[in-house]
């Protein structure tokens, strides 16, 4: 399952638009209940959230964490390395990039565009912003949240497994070393509210803050 939700003052159409040039290779739905926001300056935001058989079925069912693991010994970003993600695999990443790119250039404003989990809930999820303006950057982005997707889902159940309530959904942030940071506020079951942080490492155990 994987849908596509947006702020109100992005063209339903072309979400629309989106969803059918993918339908061939992949099935992603739109929330038509836009979200509006009433503020003097509301953000612009559109997210592409799917749960974690869609975007393992993304890549023909092979998880890319020992491929982008091997290629972050150099560098995260080295493409010579990626090369070895499966022919299959890799031509629906790209195709994925260039669609996600071309969505945000025909917006008439800037947008953010979101990529995650509808996990702990489908509203605020678990979320990473993209860089929508180039084809390779947005690629890298797509292949790091992959190679993490295990043990982010496994993070989430934990974090469920808790009986702790998150506020706000989970935020990454992808660091220079291809890790991802995970922060969230969570209350915990007598009340307390707390700011929690964990880095998933790409090459070594996950370090807990």
């Amino acid at each position: 399952m994987a849908y596509l939700r947006s702020t109100s003052d992005v063209p339903i159409e072309i979400l629309k638009g989106f969803s059918s040039d993918l339908q061939r290779q992949m099935d992603v739905d739109v929330d038509e209940k836009q979200i509006h926001l009433l503020s003097a300056d509301p953000p612009s935001w559109i997210s592409l959230f799917a749960d974690v058989p869609w975007w393992v079925k993304l890549t023909g069912g092979i998880y890319l964490t020992e491929i982008v693991k091997e290629a972050a010994q150099d560098s995260w970003k080295n493409r010579a390395l990626l090369a070895k993600v499966p022919r299959s695999a890799a031509s629906t990443v790209n195709r994925l990039a260039v669609a996600i790119r071309d969505l945000v250039a025909r917006l008439p404003h800037p947008t953010r565009f979101k990529i995650g989990l509808p996990l702990p809930d489908e509203h605020f999820g678990t979320s990473l912003d993209l860089a929508p303006s180039d084809v390779e950057q947005i690629e890298d982005t797509l292949y790091l949240f992959l190679a993490h997707l295990p043990q982010l889902d496994q993070l989430i159940q934990m974090q469920h497994e808790t009986g702790c309530r998150v506020f706000g959904g989970l935020r990454l942030r992808l660091l220079d070393n291809g890790d991802v940071e995970v922060s969230w506020l969570e209350k915990s079951p007598v009340g307390a509210l707390g700011q929690r942080r964990e880095v998933l490492r790409l090459q070594a155990e996950r370090a807990n803050s």
